[in-house]
């Protein structure tokens, strides 16, 4: 899941013609991180995890443990963040 999808739009919303979002996907330009994100837990951590998980070289993408132990801090951290 994409954080655009997170905050209820689709990646590449900015893009008009699904050819042109191909297109962008292919040249190497990946989406933004939404401001909203933040607002919902999603942290500077997490979206590096996802950074790193669109890389071109596989060996350098994160693994599910790294992904699993950034999802453990994102939801203590969350939790700390409650009333």
């Amino acid at each position: 899941m994409t954080p655009q999808v997170l905050c209820g739009y689709h990646p590449y919303v900015e893009i008009q013609s699904s050819i042109l979002v191909v297109n962008a996907i292919m040249e190497g330009v990946r989406p933004e991180k939404p401001e909203e994100v933040v607002s919902l837990g999603f942290s500077n951590e997490m979206w590096e995890i996802v950074e790193r998980r669109r890389l071109e070289d596989h060996n350098a993408r994160p693994g599910v443990g790294d992904i699993l132990s950034c999802l453990n801090d994102a939801a203590v951290l969350w939790y700390m963040r409650q009333p």
